[in-house]
């Protein structure tokens, strides 16, 4: 099966406020350096990784909201690697290295032969500032150190949720859609 690089078009219709709008779309890609750890036990992973952000926000990984970062062993450190001058569209390229820590379903049942899907989530700030590309298949990493376990498989998907807000003293809901992108691996532990 070939596997060709896909990405969305750079503004794409959204449905904002009952309007049908263009917005932007904001690239990732994500290349995984070093598996620092998995902790079936606290349900942690530790990886090193470059990550790569093309988009019309000034503000670069500010703009990203990692979901599953671990509340038992927080580490999330950030270093900004380089940043480009604005293309014609208005993309700006922002790449980084960043050592997280990031929590998982773990599942111990085959212990120790056990199986695991390690992963990262991460969604935009500000919902309604676009859409959130993520790693297209051909982009996804099979090369880096893994330290203790074998990689079966990455992948890549788009994970679409209502989230619901209530707001005011009148808790008025609002709903809206969450486009989650999450970058996964799983894992086998080696023998």
């Amino acid at each position: 099966k070939e596997k060709r690089t896909k990405i969305l078009h750079y503004q794409q219709p959204q449905k904002l406020d009952g309007r049908i709008i263009e917005v932007p779309v904001h690239f990732c890609y994500l290349d995984v350096l070093n598996i620092v750890f998995v902790d079936i036990s606290q349900g942690v992973w530790g990886v090193e990784f470059r990550f790569e952000f093309i988009t019309k926000n000034t503000e670069g990984i500010d703009a990203i909201n990692f979901k599953n970062l671990s509340n038992i062993n927080p580490l999330l450190r950030i270093t900004q690697i380089t940043k480009t001058v604005p293309d014609e569209h208005g993309y700006i390229s922002f790449v980084y290295e960043i050592t997280g820590n990031f929590s998982f379903e773990a599942d111990g049942k085959s212990f120790p032969f056990d199986i695991q899907d390690t992963y990262t989530e991460s969604t935009l700030k500000d919902h309604k500032s676009g859409i959130l590309q993520p790693v297209p298949e051909g982009q996804l990493d099979y090369v880096f150190n893994v330290n203790g376990w074998e990689l079966i498989t990455p992948y890549s998907v788009m994970q679409r949720t209502k989230e619901f807000l209530k707001t005011g003293t009148n808790l008025t809901k609002t709903v809206f859609l969450d486009n989650t992108s999450r970058y996964g691996l799983i894992l086998e532990r080696a023998e």
